[in-house]
């Protein structure tokens, strides 16, 4: 993937001051429950690529890992089915920023909430920092 540099990363979902946001909204005791990308299986896992085969088409991503800036740089190419296939070229990438547990754990705690439990799927399965590419963070507003 060809970045420039100097590219501005686009914060996840769980940007600081939507944190902020959260532990404001909430009373004491409130429950918050969010879903990112764990930045703990990024640094193991990428840079990678993967094909998925959808259901009108190929699709290539290629996923790479600024450990500088924490930052997962994610592109993909899509091929409809029927049509010939070119050589893949992913131009630009969307760069995210991502979260490892400890981090989201500061943040929380700056903010007067505490991380209760993490999981790594709806279903509450068991979440594990360097196997989970789903990091699903269960927190509470302190008192």
């Amino acid at each position: 993937m060809k970045y420039e540099k100097g590219y501005r990363t686009s914060y996840n979902t769980i940007a600081y001051h939507e944190i902020q946001v959260v532990a404001n909204a909430l009373k004491p005791g409130g429950k918050h429950f969010m879903d990112i990308m764990n930045a703990d299986y990024a640094k193991g896992h990428f840079p990678c690529q993967l094909w998925d085969a959808g259901e009108k088409c190929l699709t290539l991503s290629k996923f790479e890992w600024d450990e500088a800036t924490q930052t997962m740089l994610y592109g993909q190419t899509d091929y409809p089915y029927g049509e010939p296939f070119c050589k893949p070229v992913i131009e630009e990438g969307n760069p995210t920023r991502l979260y490892g547990v400890a981090e989201i754990d500061m943040i929380m705690q700056a903010r007067g909430m505490m991380v209760k439990d993490c999981f790594s799927d709806f279903f509450g399965a068991r979440f594990d920092t360097q196997k989970s590419i789903q990091l699903m963070v269960f927190s509470c507003k302190q008192s």
